[in-house]
């Protein structure tokens, strides 16, 4: 899972630099305006699945802790007279 959240961090940053690129060539009018709103949404859909590989990845972790004896949710605090 780490690898895949590597892969898609250089995946997202490639794509800020397309879409730096496309936006750069755009205000000089190399390219149209569909192609800076094609490399947004590139970079925003790659963003997205960033996103979500790295919070399946901290619910992976959670869910680890929980089963090697979590529970700590569930225990009950001691009253003050039997402290």
């Amino acid at each position: 899972m780490q690898s895949a959240a590597q892969s898609a961090r250089a995946a997202e940053r490639a794509a800020k630099k397309y879409m730096g690129s496309v936006r750069w060539r755009r205000k000089f009018g190399d390219v149209s305006q569909l192609a800076a709103v094609d490399a947004q949404r590139a970079y925003l859909s790659v963003a997205n699945s960033r996103i979500q590989i790295e919070g399946r990845r901290l619910t992976d972790t959670v869910a680890l802790f929980v089963a090697l004896g979590g529970g700590w949710g569930n225990r009950e605090e001691p009253k003050p007279s039997e402290l």
